[in-house]
């Protein structure tokens, strides 16, 4: 009896890790792989040409369409207003033609192609120890779905963050075209 226990406790593991090992196999989509590429390759390249530091991606593809793609990095500053909007506006350029001229890519875009609506390019500037800049700098500037955001967040930010709750001293905004506009000024 004791032997015929062992031999069933023996089978039942084998079917099991039988089992377990066949459905943990998981194989990476063609369109994920080829966000993933490009995701890479442009964190490297931009965060190298601009002295930033790669931090976060976000990808939307519902459906497995690709239709938004965003980089995130940390930069040090403080930039002035001028500073931060032509790094955004030039990394988005740099972002865009390369996901639009990587034909493994394409296939899998929203209309084969994506505009400056459909990416994004996040800084979040710090100091040279790596904490957060505060009033009176410039602390999150961004590129998202066509317009440009720079954020200054108060003094007492750490309180307001232990509530999950940020404070802002300023939030100014333009878009895409007026950012343009005030680059091809200067």
């Amino acid at each position: 009896m004791n032997n015929s226990l062992i031999f069933t406790l023996l089978i039942s593991i084998t079917i099991f890790y039988s089992s377990c090992n066949k459905s943990m196999k998981y194989e990476i989509p063609p369109e994920e792989k080829a966000v993933n590429t490009v995701m890479a390759r442009n964190s490297k390249v931009i965060s190298a040409k601009y002295r930033m530091r790669p931090f976060a991606i976000s990808v939307a593809m519902p459906g497995g369409d690709i239709q938004y793609l965003e980089l995130k990095f940390q930069i040090c500053g403080p930039l002035s207003k001028e500073q931060i909007r032509k790094i955004l506006i030039d990394a988005s350029h740099d972002f865009l033609s390369d996901i639009n001229s990587d034909t493994g890519l394409c296939c899998y875009l929203k209309n084969h192609s994506l505009t400056i609506k459909d990416i994004g390019i996040t800084l979040f500037l710090i100091d040279s120890s790596g904490r957060g800049l505060k009033d009176p700098y410039f602390s999150i500037a961004y590129i998202s779905k066509g317009e440009l955001e720079y954020d200054i967040l108060v003094d007492n930010y750490d309180d307001e963050l232990k509530r999950n709750i940020p404070s802002y001293k300023s939030i100014y905004r333009e878009t895409y075209d007026e950012a343009v506009q005030e680059l091809n000024k200067n």
